[in-house]
């Protein structure tokens, strides 16, 4: 803390909303200046939010000589990641006005909020991060929280110039996918949850879909997935949509399109599978309107995070701690 000045943390009221609100389109703002494909909030744009999750949560904030800098807040995920009840704080939910501050106010924060998060029967602790509050994500990781899930992005025309000039597609050629191509896809997916529930990422009881949920996805008129063959075999696929839920609120405009499932052969790794199936997906959104595009995945999958990583900049971290 700054000498000569005040400090206190207590609970967010009703009244309260509006300046946490200014908060949060703060960091936000900063986030933009470094990416500035994203989409624009204003603090208008997280009242609604913050309201509800001050009747429905728990939210924490830090005041400095009598004005609001820092908030830290979460709701109850029953069965997050398949591993069981967390206080999930996502990334509108989190933020510190001043960067210089911002070590101290998350670590005082979340010193403050984690027991009560405990006594309300979580021991699983996740917060989501925008990929420009440095402070931020150097103070979780120095309070026993480790980076789980990246949320990136890029402008569609970054993707698609890319893919073009990495394409080395020896023999895999892409097409849309329809629902002729469940079955191929449902098993692919099944191979792909025994990939995600094996060393080093370990995720909980993984599970694909099967035929018929596929069939019915593939003909919502928001879905989109790419399938790749070699000499008529199925080889990978990729899938997105409008953003769901499940990814940063960062992306969430009808601007984007959000990548949220892939798979590529293991046999043919190292050919140009990922890359033909981003490649022809950024031509989709291209041709679609869509100017935006995301992915979230696992820090610990390795191929996932090398390949989205070669086209797409962070936005978010996602951050966990068990106690």
């Amino acid at each position: 803390m700054t000498p000569g000045t005040t400090s206190a943390v207590r609970a967010l009221t009703g009244d309260d909303v509006a300046a946490a609100a200014d908060v949060v389109a703060a960091c936000h703002a900063r986030l933009v200046e470094q990416a500035p494909h994203l989409p624009r909030r204003a603090a208008e744009d997280y009242l609604g939010k913050l309201g509800w999750l001050i009747t429905h949560g728990i939210v924490l904030g830090r005041w400095h000589d009598g004005r609001l800098t820092a908030v830290l807040g979460g709701f109850r995920f029953e069965d997050f990641r398949h591993a069981g009840p967390a206080w999930f704080s996502p990334d509108w939910a989190n933020a510190a006005a001043d960067p210089v501050r911002a070590f101290d106010d998350y670590r005082v924060l979340y010193r403050a909020i984690a027991p009560r998060w405990v006594d309300a029967g979580a021991r699983i602790h996740a917060v989501a991060v925008l990929a420009s509050a440095a402070e931020a994500i150097e103070a979780l990781s120095l309070t026993g929280f480790g980076r789980i899930v990246l949320d990136a992005a890029a402008p569609t025309a970054d993707v698609a110039a890319r893919t073009r000039a990495g394409r080395g597609t020896d023999g895999v050629v892409t097409r849309r996918a329809t629902t002729d191509d469940a079955e191929a896809i449902a098993a692919m997916e099944a191979r792909l949850a025994e990939h995600i529930g094996a060393s080093p990422i370990f995720f909980p009881n993984p599970r694909g879909a099967d035929a018929d949920w596929w069939r019915g996805w593939l003909t919502q008129p928001t879905s989109v997935a790419v399938v790749a063959e070699n000499a008529a075999r199925p080889v990978g696929y990729v899938k997105a949509e409008d953003p769901q839920d499940d990814v940063s609120d960062v992306v969430h405009d009808p601007s984007c399109l959000a990548i949220n499932g892939m798979y590529a052969d293991p046999s043919m790794r190292g050919r140009g599978v990922g890359t033909a199936l981003v490649g022809a997906l950024a031509e989709h959104a291209a041709a679609d309107g869509k100017t935006l595009m995301s992915v979230d995945c696992e820090t610990h999958n390795l191929e996932a995070y090398g390949l989205w990583t070669r086209y797409f900049t962070p936005v978010t971290w996602g951050f966990e701690r068990r106690v």
